[in-house]
């Protein structure tokens, strides 16, 4: 009997240890999963945030550039210039222009983001600093009526604007843009000024390819699929609607001369005139 009891005595003092393991186990994993939850909840809040912040960066425009600051000389001579730059841009309709030379399929951007907008300057949206950029009358209203239609030419970009202009390493490009139906033309213009005026011009051209030479220019452009042969895959091939063009050039410019510049799809009018010393 007692040692009845004492096996029962026993037994009772031992289950609520063995309770209480068992339920000291059960909360310590419970602690350590619901850390682990915490645990990964912050990460995933905390991933959140920096895809939140990174999105947001991402999808922030580019700043504009610092407004230029110039020093004029103490010496005269090498005074900082004003200048009137007229730039008009054509198109021409010369169909041969597509398949009388090969056109490269990419082209390199021109450097826009970091360039001043030629239209938000004119429109006081953005600083132009000492550069003092403002609209001007167009003076080539005799030569743009000449670029029209009828002789194959349409103007896609016509625009006069003042400027102070110091040298090469002090001046910013200003991006220009203009269009008209489905040609599109956009790019960098830079004026500036050493012993002698210089303009840069980095443009791209984008237009349709023309209904009655797609099938001369793909052939032209070898712009279908072949194998090792020579002779066409059966893959799919769906022809390209579009083309771009690149008309990069530099070219010491002279006051009151016309100059030309030229490219087989679309070409470039520039005049140049001295208004007198900036005015800092």
């Amino acid at each position: 009997m007692n040692s009845s009891y004492l096996r029962t005595d026993k037994m009772k003092s031992a289950t609520p240890t063995f309770i209480q393991q068992i339920t000291r186990t059960f909360l310590i994993g419970s602690l350590a999963s619901l850390s682990f939850v915490a645990q990964a909840a912050d990460k995933v809040e905390v991933m959140g945030i920096t895809n939140a912040v990174e999105s947001t960066a991402e999808a922030q425009p580019a700043l504009p550039p610092p407004p230029p600051k110039f020093t004029q000389p103490a010496n005269g001579e090498d005074a900082i210039p004003n200048y009137t730059l007229e730039v008009i841009v054509f198109e021409t309709f010369a169909l041969k222009s597509w398949t009388e030379e090969y056109w490269p399929e990419d082209i390199e951007e021109p450097e826009i983001e970091s360039a001043f907008s030629l239209q938000a300057l004119l429109d006081g949206q953005q600083d132009s600093g000492d550069m003092q950029v403002k609209p001007q009358a167009n003076a080539l209203t005799d030569q743009a009526a000449r670029l029209s239609p009828k002789k194959g030419y349409r103007i896609l970009f016509h625009q006069a604007w003042s400027q102070n202009t110091a040298g090469d390493q002090e001046m910013p490009k200003i991006s220009i843009e203009g269009a008209y139906g489905t040609t599109n033309v956009y790019g960098t213009v830079k004026l500036y000024k050493s012993r002698y005026a210089h303009v840069d011009f980095d443009l791209n051209l984008e237009r349709r390819i023309p209904d009655r030479i797609i099938d001369e220019f793909i052939d032209h452009q070898k712009l279908m699929p072949t194998n090792e042969n020579g002779y066409a895959e059966n893959a799919p091939f769906v022809a390209p609607e579009y083309w771009s063009f690149k008309l990069k050039e530099a070219r010491k410019i002279r006051p009151n001369q016309l100059h030309y510049l030229d490219h087989p799809q679309f070409g470039v009018l520039v005049q140049l005139r001295y208004n007198g010393p900036a005015e800092l």
